[in-house]
């Protein structure tokens, strides 16, 4: 089933993109395709306690991340602006990188969608290794799943920070605050890296292919 949810999504996101010129489809199953492999592969592990927790920590991941792109206006719709309108500021740059429509497609076919999707499928995979597991839990699986869970936290922390930073910015009264004036955020978990969410996104889904080898 999973396998077929890849090869479906793939054909239909590309051709989502060619109808409407929006690119950003891929960016609204991100973090939901995760959940769904998850759950897709649950009966077939139901009575493994080290999938059950991984897979509740990738469902929870997936929630909270979804929640976080639909505060941001990811999941706008309005049938007279052709359904879902709020692209990736990136994909109009690209498109005007690469004018020719053709090979525009081309682009969106192969990485936009296939690579994209492949992608996700690829570093939720550990996930269905990890349900093969029979040996009973250690230590390093406790470990593993609490550092998982500490880096969801922080980057929940790390998003809430930056809307929390960008609504400030958006307000006349704090125009004169030189912390605004600077154009990012630097308070909070943004003041020890440039992009603290993303490096505890990367680290959850390293921990997760470390699973099956614990």
């Amino acid at each position: 089933i999973s396998m077929t949810i890849l090869f479906v999504s793939i054909p239909v996101t590309f051709l989502a993109g060619l109808l409407t010129r929006n690119y950003s489809h891929v960016d609204r199953l991100w973090s939901i395709l995760p959940p769904v492999y998850a759950l897709v592969w649950l009966p077939a592990f139901a009575e493994n306690p080290r999938f059950l927790i991984a897979a509740g920590l990738v469902i929870a991941w997936g929630v909270r991340l979804t929640m976080n792109f639909a505060v941001k206006g990811g999941y706008a719709f309005s049938l007279a602006r052709k359904g879902f309108y709020e692209e990736d500021y990136r994909w109009p740059v690209l498109r005007a990188k690469i004018p020719n429509r053709f090979a525009f497609e081309l682009f969106n076919l192969f990485f936009i969608s296939g690579f994209q999707l492949t992608l996700i499928f690829a570093f939720t995979l550990p996930l269905y290794e990890l349900g093969r597991v029979n040996a009973p839990l250690g230590w390093t699986d406790l470990l593993l799943f609490s550092l998982w869970a500490l880096l969801l936290v922080l980057e929940t922390l790390a998003d809430l920070q930056q809307l929390a930073y960008y609504r400030k910015r958006g307000r006349p009264e704090h125009r004169d605050d030189p912390r605004v004036q600077l154009g990012f955020n630097t308070s909070g978990l943004w003041r020890f890296s440039r992009h603290p969410n993303y490096v505890c996104e990367l680290g959850q889904w390293i921990v997760l292919y470390f699973y099956p080898k614990a």
